[in-house]
């Protein structure tokens, strides 16, 4: 038994700690003090979600990168988001869940300043949001030249690509 408010005809009370393997408690008859009401409801007990790992790492500031995520406790279509939490902002996109250790999502665009967004999935049906792992943007790559633009087919010449936007990552 648990402590319960009631406030405007809703009773309100916190569901104990057990391991999702406990499945669900059937509620058939809630003591209300004064007397009894019967019914017929369940709560159930669901696996926390989590994330192990998201594949690719980092995307195009624009956004639409198809983003692989493995984890636990996804649940189904239609119930699951991925959420991009940016530093002034966030942004969900519906997750097409695969399996309960598997979904794909598409990240959202980022603004010229936004270099990277906390990726967590959180499910409609449960209450909770899992870790965050992060997303790296990158700004757009502009080649503005090449040179040499030919070499020998046996192949050891050294190329330099000049233009804006590179960073080590990209190499």
């Amino acid at each position: 038994s648990r402590p319960a408010s009631v406030v405007d005809g809703r009773v309100s009370c916190q569901t104990p700690r057990l391991p999702a393997y406990m499945a669900s408690i059937n509620m058939t008859e809630v003591p209300l003090g004064v007397g009894s009401s019967d019914t017929d409801l369940s709560y159930t007990f669901e696996a926390p979600v989590t994330v192990s790992a998201i594949m690719p790492l980092r995307g195009p500031a624009a956004g639409n990168t198809l983003l692989e995520v493995e984890g636990t406790g996804f649940g189904g279509n239609g119930t699951t988001l991925c959420r991009f939490k940016f530093a002034d902002r966030v942004e969900e996109s519906p997750a097409t869940v695969y399996s309960d250790e598997l979904l794909q999502c598409l990240t959202p665009s980022a603004n010229t300043s936004e270099t990277y967004a906390v990726v967590s999935i959180q499910r409609k049906d449960v209450d909770g949001v899992s870790d965050g792992v992060v997303f790296s943007y990158r700004q757009s790559l502009l080649l503005k030249d090449m040179d040499p633009i030919q070499g020998s087919d046996t192949g050891g010449t050294e190329v330099t690509l000049r233009g804006a936007g590179w960073s080590r990552r990209d190499i």
